[in-house]
């Protein structure tokens, strides 16, 4: 999953495993934030698909680690969250970390 640290509210939609979810439990793994939302903040729509709308606070390439548990406190989803500033169609978790080295050695191979 990924979250815009631009947003005040981030929407994050999941498939959990059955249909009870009762606690979400997102907690920043950089500076040991956590966030708890509970049953009344999290509601079900059609076939099993489950919308949280988050109000936090994020800054740029926090990494977050995103928990659901059903009302017997069994865990139901597990997931990341990366905030990134990229759009959703363009994001690449390899931006402005690797680069492409140019090479004149050209390969040869011989079949037989």
């Amino acid at each position: 999953m990924t979250a815009n640290p631009d947003n005040a509210l981030h929407t994050f939609k999941f498939i959990p495993i059955g249909n009870d979810v009762a606690t979400i439990v997102i907690k920043n793994v950089l500076d040991n934030t956590t966030y708890n939302f509970t049953k009344s903040q999290v509601y079900l729509q059609k076939y099993y698909f489950v919308l949280l709308n988050a109000d936090m606070t994020l800054t740029l390439n926090d990494k977050l680690t995103f928990e659901a548990f059903n009302t017997a406190g069994d865990l139901v989803l597990h997931d990341m969250i990366i905030c990134t500033d990229q759009t959703i169609l363009d994001y690449t978790i390899n931006k402005d970390v690797y680069t492409q080295r140019v090479t004149t050695n050209q390969f040869v191979t011989n079949e037989q």
